[in-house]
């Protein structure tokens, strides 16, 4: 498990080579897009494409998947943030109409609620559960006309060490944002900043 503190120097390493990949509109993701709608990219129409249906079952769409481990994890304080984090950027507040190749960025949303899973057992027994978890949340489809295009949840073990899970659908993220995701996520986290807005 790695302290918080040191979470953002790896997700400053993992997410560092994805720069060179198009951007998914990051200026609406760092808010300066007042647009409540605009067109999609060129590459999420090609994600929408490749969601669509055939044989009468819609294909997967492309997600991305992190997870971290952490000692002690607040669930409240960890909620908090990223609720900040969806009122900060627009991208996260975005569904899409695939059919009108548009997107919109919804003004408010619900509060996003951070799933638990409690498990009576300490982390270092639980490596199938967490490989269960993982699948399990792996095979979750993201509606993309339906808020929120990502997901986060906990899996916490008795020992309180815990795995934090996050997947988003591409159609909202690419490597930049993402890094900005990670690194503001636990910078208002470590730094008890959590008023929502």
């Amino acid at each position: 498990p790695l302290p918080l503190k040191d979470l953002l120097q790896e997700v400053s390493t993992t997410t560092n080579g994805f720069g060179h990949f198009e951007s998914l509109n990051l200026a609406a993701l760092t808010g300066t897009d007042t647009s409540p709608e605009f067109a999609l990219t060129p590459l999420q129409q090609a994600y929408c494409f490749g969601r669509k249906s055939y044989g009468g079952k819609k294909a997967e769409g492309s997600k991305t998947y992190y997870e971290f481990t952490v000692d002690q994890l607040d669930t409240d304080r960890m909620e908090k943030a990223i609720n900040h984090l969806v009122v900060q950027h627009g991208m996260l507040r975005t569904v899409v109409a695939a059919k009108q190749l548009s997107q919109t960025l919804r003004s408010e949303t619900p509060w996003f609620q951070l799933e638990e899973v409690k498990l009576a057992m300490p982390f270092a027994a639980g490596a199938k559960e967490i490989d269960r978890m993982r699948a399990s949340y792996l095979a979750r489809q993201i509606d993309e006309a339906s808020w929120p295009l990502f997901a986060a949840m906990i899996t916490r073990f008795s020992d309180d060490r815990s795995v934090l899970h996050f997947i988003f659908d591409s159609l909202i993220v690419d490597g930049q944002s993402l890094s900005l995701f990670f690194t503001q996520l636990f910078e208002t986290y470590a730094a008890n900043d959590t008023q929502v807005g």
